[in-house]
């Protein structure tokens, strides 16, 4: 994967009731984490990002269901890349 775009579509997302946050992992110097940014997955809000280049992980939800159109782009075409 070379880029990540991620729509999210979850209406009245409580960040801290719900979880469920995209943890954007910052890195400093000699590759250590220096920072981190929390994104909520609120209804309409499109995350872009170098999926090589960024860390990033996905928090848990807690008691909702996390609705998002995810798309994927690579540099090369695989096998390994088609599901």
């Amino acid at each position: 994967r070379v880029l990540t775009c991620c729509l999210y579509a979850n209406e009245r997302w409580d960040a801290r009731e719900d979880g469920g946050c995209l943890r954007l992992l910052i890195g400093g110097k000699g590759g250590a984490i220096e920072d981190a940014l929390e994104v909520a997955p609120e209804a309409g809000t499109l995350v872009i990002f170098r999926s090589r280049e960024m860390l990033h992980e996905v928090l848990a939800t807690r008691g909702r269901r996390r609705l998002a159109i995810t798309l994927w782009l690579f540099d090369t075409l695989s096998p390994s890349n088609i599901a």
